[in-house]
């Protein structure tokens, strides 16, 4: 009985794994999060690029990279920033770091990044 048990465990296992390529499920597009004073935009393509752009008063920052299938609902963003900061920027705002940034799906039209969401836009 002790076999029996052991073989249909395993054949179960065996039979319930399967392989999945994530990044025919990845939501590609434009994902937002706007209101009065901040505007931020994430430009996830489908050739494994991406662009973020985030735009305060007085400055706009933007960031370009390459994605990858961090888990089954994680992508892994590695880029840099793109704008050099001259001088009057440097005092007040900071490079826009997305190396090693993680993104989070929560369905197919909402994202999570950095505790906060965006929207995909039409």
């Amino acid at each position: 009985m002790k076999k029996f048990t052991t073989l249909t465990l395993m054949v179960l296992v065996l039979f319930s794994c399967k392989t999945i390529d994530l990044n025919k499920r990845v939501a590609t597009g434009k994902f937002s999060l706007q209101d009065q004073v901040y505007n931020e935009v994430l430009d996830i393509n489908e050739d494994g690029s991406f662009t973020l752009m985030v735009r305060q008063p007085m400055s706009k920052r933007t960031c370009k990279g390459i994605w990858s299938v961090k888990s089954s609902q994680e992508l892994l963003l590695n880029g840099r920033d793109i704008k050099k900061l001259v001088a009057g920027d440097s005092l007040f705002y900071t490079k826009l770091d997305c190396k090693d940034l993680t993104v989070k799906f929560i369905s197919s039209r909402k994202i999570e990044k950095d505790g906060y969401h965006l929207v995909k836009v039409k």
